[in-house]
């Protein structure tokens, strides 16, 4: 009893010291102009997070009490999100664009036929629109991502409006991992690592990123595939799709596990969200183009090879062809679906050239049933590549530091490497770090050789 009590203290403390530092991010208001502060306390939150994911992988406590702790996770994880979103979402213009589409559909313009600096748009320019990036370019949000955008704007036109809707979708991520650890037979405490993560806090619900849309219905479609609902689940696959078009790469991993007519559901609800906009998608190939093309940011593995091989071409065409080697490889596995999308998306998100911080938040989910703290520590990390914006607020510079790439990871590296090799952990039941060392070590290989030859 005396335990239980202290375990209770325990996280309600973490809980306390987690809101206090959100309330500090929500008090400096303008993070663009306190960038150095930001990181410091995002930094200091996530200790206590730490600890926590530290205590639900060691205690082995009875149900009784693993219940009243996920109530304590529940409330801090409501808690959390209400607070962030009184914070401005300063560190990322991606919500500006949010608004404008919006807000152009409840005009009755099509958001992929005009870029926002388009002269047909003069007469709608405002303060959101001063805020949004590459206005030259017509925006590449898939058509379910701009009926949430729709919808947030209809009811008002405003970050807050937004915000609660993709809040939303963020609680029904962990209500749906929550499903799957009663499904597995794993402690429901493990919803913390999700729930409390300081990346997610801060990238869904004060950046306000639609990625919480794309990660809810990737999660579900896991969760009805376990069902044995697989039309279902493919509708879910194809709706995450529509809202971050990077779903797309799971869909090879169904060919073995789904009955090829079944196939069809992913194809006809892709037709039919996009058929209203079917003459008038030019533009939106053009910035998925132009994004896929020119855009590169915080990148690791991928980095190396273009050092190497002197050519961004080539080397996007090394990572292309590993991960279709990769997808092949694990279609023919005889492995769990949550655990071949765990494995290629964080293959995805170690080899793109471009990994901006709200992208890590598509693997956290899986972090609550597959245990390896080099993820984990990556999240926060991550953080740090913010610090590209002193430059860009200051002199419209964006450059990276070297130094901020050896800090973010280094520790991630080395802890992925060690934890693999290490005993202690190889014996585990949990831990699927080695996997993606095998990512990391065939992708070196496969390097090595294409630039001998």
């Amino acid at each position: 009893m005396f335990r239980n009590n202290s375990r209770f203290k325990n996280i309600i403390i973490s809980g306390i010291l987690i809101e206090i530092s959100l309330l500090v991010i929500v008090l400096l208001g303008n993070l663009r102009n306190h960038i150095y502060p930001f990181i410091a306390v995002s930094l200091i939150l996530s200790i206590p997070y730490f600890i926590q994911v530290h205590l639900i992988w060691k205690d082995k406590v009875d149900f009784k009490t693993k219940k009243k702790i996920f109530s304590i996770i529940i409330l801090f994880a409501v808690i959390f999100r209400l607070t962030l979103l009184f914070s401005p979402p300063t560190l990322s213009e991606d919500i500006n664009r949010y608004l404008w589409d919006g807000r152009m559909a409840c005009n009755g313009i099509n958001p992929y036929c005009f870029p926002p600096e388009a002269e047909e748009l003069t007469d709608f320019r405002d303060d959101i629109y001063k805020d949004i990036n590459h206005k030259y370019l017509v925006t590449f949000y898939p058509p379910l991502s701009q009926i949430i955008f729709h919808l947030a704007v209809k009811i008002d036109y405003s970050f807050y409006s937004l915000k609660l809707f993709l809040i939303l979708f963020d609680l029904l991520t962990i209500f749906v991992i929550y499903k799957i650890l009663i499904m597995k037979d794993q402690d429901i405490s493990n919803t913390l690592i999700y729930a409390w993560n300081p990346l997610v806090l801060i990238e869904i619900s004060g950046s306000g990123h639609h990625d919480s849309i794309f990660v809810f219905f990737l999660i579900l479609s896991i969760y009805l595939f376990l069902l044995n609902r697989s039309k279902m689940s493919l509708f879910s696959l194809a709706l995450s799709f529509l809202s971050k078009l990077t779903a797309v790469v799971m869909l090879p991993l169904y060919i073995k596990k789904i009955k090829n007519k079944e196939f069809l559901v992913f194809p006809l609800v892709i037709l039919l969200f996009y058929l209203p906009f079917i003459l008038e998608l030019d533009g939106l190939f053009s910035t998925i183009i132009t994004v896929g093309s020119k855009w590169r940011f915080n990148d690791s593995i991928f980095s190396i090879i273009n050092y190497y091989a002197g050519s961004v071409v080539v080397s996007k065409m090394i990572i292309l062809l590993f991960f279709i080697l990769l997808t092949i490889y694990l279609i023919y596995r005889k492995t769990d679906m949550m655990k071949s999308e765990y494995i290629l998306i964080g293959a995805l998100l170690i080899l793109t050239p471009n990994l901006h911080p709200w992208y890590l938040v598509w693997i956290v989910p899986f972090l609550c049933f597959f245990k390896n703290r080099a993820w984990i520590v990556l999240t926060s990390l991550s953080l740090i590549s913010y610090q590209v914006l002193i430059g860009y607020v200051e002199r419209g510079i964006w450059q990276e530091s070297l130094w901020v790439k050896l800090i973010e990871y280094i520790p991630f590296y080395a802890l992925m490497i060690y934890d693999t090799v290490s005993k202690k952990f190889k014996e585990s039941q949990h831990f699927y770090g080695s996997d993606l060392l095998v990512v990391m070590l065939t992708s070196c290989c496969l390097v090595f050789i294409i630039l001998m030859g």
